[in-house]
């Protein structure tokens, strides 16, 4: 018989996201607003005490007697609290230098829930790489993490934040530039609210809800979306007709 994965896609261990999301339970709970909701929705932080981040301590304590060449981003990095906010100014640091050692040992999404140790000589040289990278194309490594990784669509662009294991999942896709284009994450979101007569429901999505390049809402919900805002969507067939900018059928010249 094959020797499968005992997981099969189902995660037997808590990663960083599912630990978090217990914390802000905790915090918020045990009634939640509609406010603090979203709050736990847009969180961007990592938890304290978690394998994964055991890792990243590892790399943080690196000794800059040993290798001084890398002396200017270890300091910069070791003031980092965890956030992965658009303005946080060392979270680019660590997106690269995480980024750097999941490829280099094809981890992808397995290294934010299992045990994590490799020699110092990979984190020094994940450290360098950033370092350089840092330097060539920003010149600077206190770049806040919004200049780095970008929302872009047609000739829009904005500064996005979040990670791909953080409550506001976000993945880059590395661009010539030296940035890394918002990829793989948060898109389309529905926020409901139930009440006695009614539902009232907020929308967003990354872009816009169009695919033609020459049209407004091509990129016109980009704005909310970066900014953790929804936009109001009715359930009444009468007021979307009211509204509706062009009324056609699909296939139909329009």
């Amino acid at each position: 018989m094959q020797d499968f994965d005992k997981e099969m896609a189902f995660m037997t261990r808590d990663n960083n996201r599912s630990i978090r999301f217990k914390q802000l339970l905790e915090k918020y709970g045990p009634r939640i607003s509609y406010k603090e909701m979203k709050k736990i929705k847009f969180d961007t932080k990592f938890p304290e005490n978690t394998t994964f981040m055991d890792m990243i301590y590892e790399v943080q304590s690196l000794d800059t007697s040993k290798y001084p060449e890398i002396a200017p981003i270890l300091k910069e990095f070791r003031k980092w609290n965890l956030k992965m906010t658009p303005e946080n100014r060392q979270a680019a640091i660590f997106m690269m230098t995480a980024r750097y050692i999941f490829d280099k040992h094809d981890l992808r999404t397995l290294g934010f829930r299992k045990d994590l140790n490799f020699k110092k000589s990979t984190y020094r040289n994940a450290l360098a790489h950033t370092q350089d990278h840092l330097r060539k194309h920003f010149g600077r490594l206190d770049v806040r993490y919004g200049q780095v990784l970008r929302l872009k669509r047609g000739d829009k662009e904005y500064p996005m934040g979040g990670f791909p294991d953080v409550m506001r999942s976000m993945m880059g896709q590395k661009q010539e530039d030296g940035t890394f284009k918002a990829w793989i994450g948060e898109d389309y979101m529905q926020l409901l609210r139930f009440t006695d007569d009614t539902v009232k429901t907020e929308t967003v999505d990354a872009y816009g809800v169009s695919n033609d390049p020459e049209s407004q809402h091509y990129t016109d919900q980009m704005p909310l979306f970066i900014n953790k805002n929804f936009k109001d969507m009715t359930h009444n067939p009468d007021e979307v007709y009211r509204k509706a900018e062009e009324i056609y059928h699909p296939g139909e010249e329009h």
